[in-house]
């Protein structure tokens, strides 16, 4: 964890707290304080970068497909330090994210309004088994 300032209307301090595990950026009011928000950089995470913003130094922003996000450090050295691993747990969620194509079809277990269901097999793991639905996106 570290502190870097956000930007919302004026430059907040925050005590943010990287969890590569889970693929998210959590910040609170303070260290061992309160949580105040996180930020999923999963799957709906673009990038993140340096930026010239509101006259501030070392800023860098966390572009997702909801929001902006835009933290200013307090170093040039802790800028890159916090680009750098933001970006590693980016590229490790993306290398991570499961498709249909990783699953044999087994056989239909059954047909709704929506889709279909069916018995799977991971293909990394044969011996596990799981039910995935199928969703039509045409209606």
């Amino acid at each position: 964890g570290g502190r870097i300032t956000t930007w919302k209307k004026r430059w907040k301090k925050r005590w943010c707290v990287l969890d590569g595990d889970l693929c998210v950026l959590r910040y609170f009011d303070k260290e061992g304080g309160k949580l105040k928000g996180e930020i999923n950089l999963g799957e709906n995470c673009g990038e993140v970068r340096a930026v010239d913003y509101k006259k501030g130094e070392f800023c860098f922003c966390i572009y997702t497909t909801t929001r902006t996000w835009r933290f200013r450090s307090e170093t040039a050295a802790d800028l890159q330090q916090w680009i750098k691993d933001i970006k590693n747990v980016i590229d490790v969620s993306k290398s991570n994210l499961v498709t249909e194509d990783d699953f044999e079809k087994l056989k239909l277990i059954g047909r709704g309004g929506l889709g279909k269901l069916y018995l799977v097999r991971n293909k990394k793991h044969p011996q596990t088994q799981y039910a995935m639905k199928v969703i039509s996106k045409a209606k």
